[in-house]
């Protein structure tokens, strides 16, 4: 399938097609393309949801066609995938022409969940009403702030309680509850003083990335990740010198407008708000508003 932000165009291969009949489409393809290839099978990496939450609010930048790859109900090469051999030969011609950073492998199933084979027509259809919706372009910015359909969870202890929530063991379930309430931060926030809040995925060291920045002062960086506070697992940032203390987001299935941060060992909090300031706004005055998507 082809869609190119402006309207929706199917294209129907076969397997006998093989890797090189993606030729003749990809000769065409603009570079400025993304792919986001739904997996019939359950690997590490985040879930189409997961990438619509992180793109909430934001637009994708620098992309003019996106292409999602779908199987059957037997996968890519209609035989169940068993070597997954045809499945990656499709995949490199795609990385072949725009790169390995733009093509996004995306799991149909939550990891908790059971493994289920989706007919192509109901996920077509699906995806098609999640495009006239815009969820799709979401997905395409959450993966660019991903930068790869990524974000691991910090090292946490051997339990993580989040309020009004089951405890979840470490393990597979327990990176899920770590990541969580990071999760919802990816993306750009601003405080009330015009400072800006760059929030991106570090691998290397399973924790999140901030950029800080504000006109006439020198760009900062620190980090969010996952730290002990009076014995219970939090989101902490700068060094542990804050906790995140938003209910909303704690809570929330949705992306909140604004984070709370408390400060450690002192009386002072402040706020993160998910849209800029807007100018020209009287002192004591409302600062912020709603962005209309």
């Amino acid at each position: 399938m082809r869609e190119n932000l402006q309207g929706l165009r199917w294209e129907k291969g076969g397997a006998a097609e093989g890797p090189q009949g993606l030729q003749g489409l990809l000769a065409q393809a603009p570079a400025t393309s993304v792919v986001l290839a739904f997996m019939p099978w359950k690997i590490e990496g985040a879930t189409y949801d997961e990438l619509k939450l992180a793109g909430l609010h934001r637009t994708p930048t620098g992309v003019s066609d996106v292409f999602i790859l779908l199987g059957n109900t037997y996968g890519f090469d209609s035989e169940d995938e068993v070597d997954k051999s045809f499945f990656e030969g499709v995949l490199a011609k795609f990385a072949e022409k725009f790169g390995q950073h733009k093509v996004a492998r995306v799991p149909l199933c939550q990891r908790d969940d059971p493994l289920e084979k989706f007919p192509t027509a109901s996920l077509a259809a699906f995806l098609s009403i999640e495009y006239a919706r815009g969820m799709v372009d979401h997905a395409v910015a959450g993966l660019q702030v991903c930068q790869a359909s990524w974000v691991r969870p910090s090292p946490c202890a051997d339990q993580v309680e989040l309020p009004g929530a089951k405890t979840y063991e470490v393990g597979e379930t327990g990176k899920d509850a770590c990541k969580r309430e990071m999760w919802f931060l990816l993306g750009t926030w601003w405080d009330t003083k015009g400072s800006k809040y760059e929030i991106t995925g570090d691998d290397a060291k399973d924790c999140l990335k901030v950029r800080i920045s504000r006109t006439g002062r020198d760009t900062l960086n620190k980090t969010i990740s996952l730290g002990k506070v009076n014995g219970r697992s939090e989101v902490v940032w700068d060094g542990g010198a804050y906790v995140m203390v938003s209910e909303q987001l704690k809570n929330s299935p949705e992306r909140p407008e604004t984070v709370e941060w408390k400060a450690i060992g002192r009386n002072r909090t402040f706020t993160w708000h998910i849209t800029p300031p807007s100018s020209g706004a009287p002192k004591g005055q409302k600062r912020y508003k709603k962005v209309q998507q």
